[in-house]
């Protein structure tokens, strides 16, 4: 028999009904019940966080994935979760200071260098300045000279701003606040 007033079920709870039911309220409920007994546990944190991120609640994230850092500034899964928000909500600069922050606590990883890549293209920068960032720094270890285009040249040979094709962006593609 489960105590009902220990905070593991209901964080348990929380989960199953974000994951398995997709019923974002009663994961909220959950999850707020759990909370009043650990307040800073990150599982409930995060969870609320995500939750809040999939209902479009940008601000509510954006303030839990931060207390989460807060309480775990070396989590990757924090790190790359309030990038990716940051990013969503087109707050660049953040997104790109949050993916450095990744990188550097996953150095060989690739998924934080491609997302910050493009976070600097949607804020504007060049893609001359993308693909000099990634002739020097490459993408999870792989730099574009190690890279081949379809053509079978190395990728850096294609990366010229006249060369490069870059999807547009806008209108519904974009996430408001």
């Amino acid at each position: 028999q489960l105590r009902p007033d220990l905070p593991a079920g209901h964080i348990a709870m929380g989960h199953y009904y974000y994951w398995g039911k997709l019923d974002y309220d009663n994961a909220l409920k959950e999850l707020d019940i759990a909370a009043r007994r650990q307040p800073n546990s990150l599982d409930v944190i995060f969870g609320m966080a995500a939750i809040e991120r999939r209902r479009g609640h940008w601000k509510d994230a954006i303030a839990n994935f931060q207390k989460a850092y807060q309480l775990d500034p070396r989590s990757s899964d924090i790190v790359f979760n309030l990038a990716e928000t940051y990013n969503l909500v087109r707050e660049y600069d953040q997104a790109i200071r949050f993916y450095d922050k990744g990188i550097s606590i996953e150095p060989d990883g690739a998924y934080p260098r491609m997302e910050k890549l493009l976070a600097m293209l949607l804020a504007g920068a060049s893609e001359d300045s993308v693909g000099q960032q990634l002739r020097e720094g490459g993408v999870g270890g792989l730099a574009a000279h190690d890279v081949e285009g379809g053509d079978g040249q190395p990728l850096d040979d294609h990366l010229h701003a006249e060369q490069l094709e870059l999807p547009e962006i806008g209108g519904e593609d974009l996430v408001e606040l």
